[in-house]
């Protein structure tokens, strides 16, 4: 049963940094599939998906469902585990720093961004005071918001349909530290 995962080793970041690994687990949220399936529903070689599955399988982001024939062959379903992940809300020692998961994020956006950067891009920052009540609201509604969207299931062959990535990172931002006047700035 697919579920919301924690990217909470370097393994796991690692798995979701490459835009095809997350057009893997897309694509599987509509159903298990075989490796060739996924090859042909993502217009790539067979091959070059093993080491994809692979590093999905070896991380805990999807899993062997079961098997079939097709002829001689005996083919692996699998099934994504992931309904979407987040990162710790608290920093563990057996986890990666957050600077480290801070870098692979950026990572993941920027490879998602020059695989598909024929496509429109828009980006926002913005700095909010909000009360840790109105943070947390923020962040469920922002869950919500997803989940509702999610839950559509657009099939990836529908006419018009594109995948959208978008990261979000939502932090407390500290305070100015206030400087004690200089003689220069009080002229």
């Amino acid at each position: 049963m697919a579920e919301k995962v924690v990217l909470d080793t370097p393994k796991r970041w690692k798995a979701v940094s490459h835009p095809l690994r997350l057009e893997i687990l897309r694509v599987l949220e509509e159903g298990d599939r075989t490796n060739e399936e996924l090859a042909t529903a993502l217009h790539v070689a067979s091959g070059k998906l093993y080491f994809h599955t692979m590093t999905l399988l070896k991380a805990g982001l999807i899993e062997l469902s079961g098997t079939r024939q097709k002829g001689p062959l005996t083919e692996k379903l699998y099934r994504s585990l992931v309904e979407s992940f987040t990162t710790p809300r608290t920093p563990t020692e057996e986890g990666p720093r957050y600077h480290d998961m801070l870098q692979q994020a950026f990572h993941l956006y920027h490879n998602t961004w020059r695989e598909f950067g024929d496509f429109p891009h828009r980006g926002a920052h913005y700095i909010i005071p909000l009360t840790p009540e109105d943070a947390e609201e923020f962040n469920a509604k922002l869950g919500e918001l997803i989940l509702d969207y999610r839950s559509r299931k657009v099939p990836s062959d529908t006419p018009g349909a594109l995948s959208h990535a978008f990261t979000v990172l939502f932090h407390n931002v500290r305070p100015p530290i206030e400087k004690p006047p200089t003689e220069e700035s009080v002229l």
